[in-house]
């Protein structure tokens, strides 16, 4: 998101309010979902980026070669192209991963896992440990915390119409 994206906006519909936070509460979050997320890119070469604490943890990927033809005459033309922010997960032999074919990467289903979605890098990891379960059809109506308001006590939800209470093991 943007720094813009917290502000009010006029729609013509009406106004979207501003929201209760900034950019700059969340940017420590994006950084480290940048990171999770095996973000590749290169920070600063966008100019519509908002300011960052640090830089990619990943180099930007190589463009394929008709897009890094058509990068080249945008410069040309005095335009500033610069690559795309994408989460890959590129094959690193020591995690045993396999080198991920790119050229029918995007918009396609991934069976080598090398998208850097949320059930490879953190949903498929979190359910390995015996106290975590995935349950679906479940709606949260609250979380219960204790005082300093970091630390959940408990979850109140309802599955199938019925309330129930988890707390956590």
């Amino acid at each position: 998101m943007r720094e813009r994206d917290f502000e009010e906006v006029t729609h013509k519909g009406g106004i979207s309010p501003a929201w209760p936070i900034r950019y700059s509460d969340l940017e420590p979050y994006y950084t480290a979902a940048e990171t999770l997320y095996e973000v590749h890119g290169e920070r600063g070469s966008d100019p519509t980026e908002p300011p960052a604490s640090q830089p990619y943890a990943f180099p930007p990927l190589a463009h394929e070669p008709r897009i890094e033809e058509l990068a080249g005459d945008m410069k040309k033309l005095g335009l500033h192209p610069f690559p795309l922010p994408i989460g890959v997960r590129m094959g690193d032999p020591n995690r045993g991963d396999a080198t991920p074919v790119l050229d029918r990467f995007d918009g396609f289903p991934d069976p080598s896992e090398a998208k850097s979605d949320s059930h490879v890098v953190a949903i498929k990891k979190a359910l390995l440990y015996p106290n975590v379960s995935l349950m679906t059809d479940v709606f949260v109506e609250k979380l219960e915390t204790d005082a300093t308001g970091k630390t959940v006590n408990q979850v109140l939800a309802r599955v199938q119409g019925e309330k129930v209470s988890f707390q956590p093991t």
